[in-house]
C-alpha cells in the first residue's frame, strides 16, 4: 500500500472516530479492610485494558471515570471488525464469479 493510500485510510478511520483493539476485563481485589464493598461484592473492581503491540501483551489500568469510554471505544473496534468480515466476505464471492 502506497504512503497515500495510508494517509487515505487512517483519514477515513480518524472519521469513525476513536476505537481499540483489545479487550476490557474488570476483576474484584479484596482490599483488606472490613469494608461492605469487599463482603458483599467480592472486592473492588478494577478495570484493564489488554492489548497486543510487536507480539507482547501490555495491560493498562482504566480509572473508574473511563471505563464507559473504554467500553464504548472497544465496541466501536468490534462494529468495524464486523463491517471489515462482511467486506471480506463480499469481495471474496466477487472474487470466485470472477468480477
Amino acid at each position: 500500500m502506497s504512503k497515500n493510500n495510508k494517509e487515505t485510510m487512517r483519514k477515513i478511520l480518524r472519521k469513525i472516530g476513536p476505537f481499540l483493539k483489545g479487550s476490557v476485563s474488570t476483576i474484584y481485589k479484596k482490599c483488606g479492610k472490613n469494608c461492605s464493598t469487599c463482603r458483599e461484592k467480592g472486592g473492588h473492581p478494577a478495570t484493564y485494558f489488554c492489548y497486543r503491540r510487536e507480539g507482547k501483551t501490555l495491560v493498562v489500568h482504566i480509572p473508574s471515570s473511563k471505563v464507559d469510554l473504554t467500553k464504548e471505544y472497544h465496541a466501536k473496534y468490534k462494529k468495524l471488525e464486523r463491517i471489515i468480515e462482511d467486506i471480506t466476505q463480499d469481495t471474496l464471492k466477487k472474487i470466485k464469479k470472477g468480477k
